[in-house]
């Protein structure tokens, strides 16, 4: 659950100057990047890329920066989103997380060709809030993947940090590592070619932390994971 603590690790950072010097000086470092990225990218990874763009139609992919001019104004889009999220923010409410077991009975079965690992759950306690979790693992052969599911209880730390992941992308030869969002939900997405592992985590409105990490796939594998998932549900659970 990297993923996890790392958007943790990010604090509540929506408001002040703080959170404008923070987002222009990686404005520019990804417009760096991401030009040196672009400009480097063979025509083997363009299309790998393409095609796992394309396996759900209703992800739509954070902004590819090229240059300084762009970012900044992708910037001032990503700061009216950022307006809407710190007032979301004070509308949040804490609340208790539901009990790791209905966690541990959302996660599938294992699809065809796959086994699946005896899930496991827990509560824990973080100062003032509460989350539950459930993760197992699931196995093809040589491939493997881990799925994780946080019940954060609408901690309002984690919601502009994934606000602000599915706004930046990166891509290069050796693969990408990229905002994507499912309908209202944001998340990152990210892939390394030549050790076939990747991840994608998406936050489900605005409270379940879905994670899928995956080793020994194709990219595409990570789309189809979450189309397998009953999304439905969890935004019910989160009424």
């Amino acid at each position: 659950m990297t993923q996890v603590s790392t958007y943790i690790s990010s604090g509540h950072t929506h408001s002040g100057s703080r959170l404008w010097a923070g987002l222009a000086v990686l404005a520019l470092l990804l417009a760096s990047c991401g030009g040196e990225n672009q400009g480097s990218q063979s025509s083997s990874s363009t299309s790998r890329s393409s095609e796992t763009t394309t396996s759900s139609d209703n992800a739509r992919e954070g902004s590819h920066w090229s240059n300084p001019f762009q970012a900044m104004g992708e910037l001032s889009r990503l700061g009216q989103q950022l307006e809407q999220a710190s007032e979301d923010l004070e509308n949040l409410t804490p609340v208790d997380p539901v009990h790791f077991a209905n966690l541990v009975d959302w996660l599938p079965n294992a699809p065809g060709g796959w086994t699946r690992e005896d899930p496991e759950g827990s509560t824990t306690s973080m100062g003032e809030f509460r989350i539950s979790q459930a993760e197992t693992t699931y196995r093809r052969g040589d491939s493997r993947i881990e799925l994780s599911l946080i019940d954060s209880a609408y901690n309002p730390a984690l919601y502009a940090p994934f606000l602000l992941a599915a706004s930046f992308s990166q891509e290069s030869t050796s693969g990408y590592d990229k905002g994507v969002t499912f309908g209202s939900h944001p998340g990152r997405e990210s892939f390394t070619y030549t050790t076939q592992t990747g991840s994608l985590a998406v936050l489900v409105e605005r409270r379940f932390i879905l994670e899928i990490k995956g080793s020994g796939i194709e990219a595409n594998e990570l789309r189809q994971w979450w189309d397998r998932l009953n999304i439905g549900q969890l935004e019910r659970m989160a009424r």
